[in-house]
């Protein structure tokens, strides 16, 4: 019986990142219905969940994903308050994922081990901080409406939440 050794492919390998620590002024370039997500705790039922890619001014992408929820400390709730400030709920106007493309807004980021950076926070882009405009292709998918070539398109993490996501038979 011969031996296997796993070795990586020199060709997969992932540039570092830039990014560091803090505020950065990004915008929303993709955005994703990812499915039905299984809870954290095992006995709650799956959810619904969202994702969204953050392209900040050098250009690299940060994703989040996180419940459709309007509870005041979701990052749902917090992304759409944050991207739209002045909205008139009283204008009956429901915003959808699509409507956040293009928007930018104040990520917080904190990364770990020097590769892993990772969305904290969302906040109104302040006075001070000038809007980006995003320089990669602004993209919408649905995990129910499954699109491969928008899929092929995704943020690595977006791909990888997608395919975990629960599937009805």
């Amino acid at each position: 019986m011969s031996k296997f050794t796993f070795g990586k492919s020199s060709s997969t390998t992932q540039s570092p990142i830039t990014i560091q620590d803090g505020l950065h002024v990004a915008v929303v370039v993709q955005v994703a219905h990812i499915g039905l997500q299984l809870a954290f705790d095992r006995n709650k039922e799956p959810e619904g969940q969202m994702a969204v890619a953050f392209e900040v001014a050098s250009g690299e992408l940060i994703a989040k994903r996180m419940k459709f929820s309007d509870h005041p400390s979701s990052g749902c709730f917090a992304l759409f308050n944050s991207a739209f400030p002045i909205h008139d709920e009283s204008a009956n106007e429901a915003l959808g994922l699509t409507d956040l493309l293009g928007k930018s807004v104040l990520i917080e980021v904190e990364v770990h081990d020097a590769k892993w950076p990772r969305v904290t926070g969302i906040l109104c882009l302040e006075n001070g901080f000038e809007p980006i405009k995003p320089m990669t292709e602004m993209l919408e998918f649905d995990a129910d409406e499954m699109d491969r070539d928008v899929y092929l398109k995704l943020h690595r993490d977006i791909k990888g939440w997608v395919s975990k996501r629960v599937r009805h038979s």
